[in-house]
């Protein structure tokens, strides 16, 4: 999967346009400074791109561009409550959208899992420590 950094406005706007032309379901995921969603500062988002092999990174200053996205779109989260919760707190409602949760259907699934955080399906499913590799280089999603 590449991983493309957006930094214009322009470039954001312009992949929300793609799909609010129907492209759906729509992956978000907010990075932040704290796992207390009351304390934490909005670093950057994630989002689906332009097919199933891509994704982007924007800064959490351009997060207000997501109240754009068409409300008929379903978004996709993993732990929807907190990035919802945070997004809210940064005047970033989204509320009134049709979401899914990864977490909750992981826990409808397989509710006696050892762990339902995103890590470990992605470890599982794709055997890809991901967070272990960014962990040994940093020592904070800032840094990164």
């Amino acid at each position: 999967m590449k991983l493309e950094q957006l930094d214009r406005e322009i470039d954001i706007i312009d992949l929300i346009s793609h799909h609010n032309s129907g492209v759906t379901p729509v992956v978000i995921d907010v990075e932040t400074t704290s796992v207390e969603p009351r304390k934490a500062q909005l670093v950057d988002v994630q989002m689906s791109g332009y097919d199933s092999d891509h994704a982007v990174s924007f800064s959490g200053i351009h997060a207000h561009l997501l109240t754009s996205l068409d409300p008929a779109l379903t978004l996709v989260a993993h732990n929807y409550k907190y990035d919802a919760h945070v997004l809210s707190k940064h005047n970033v409602n989204l509320l009134d959208r049709t979401w899914r949760d990864t977490m909750l259907l992981g826990h409808l699934i397989d509710e006696n899992r050892s762990s339902h955080s995103l890590d470990s399906y992605v470890q599982e499913y794709w055997n890809d420590s991901y967070k272990n590799t960014f962990w040994s280089k940093y020592t904070s999603y800032q840094e990164a």
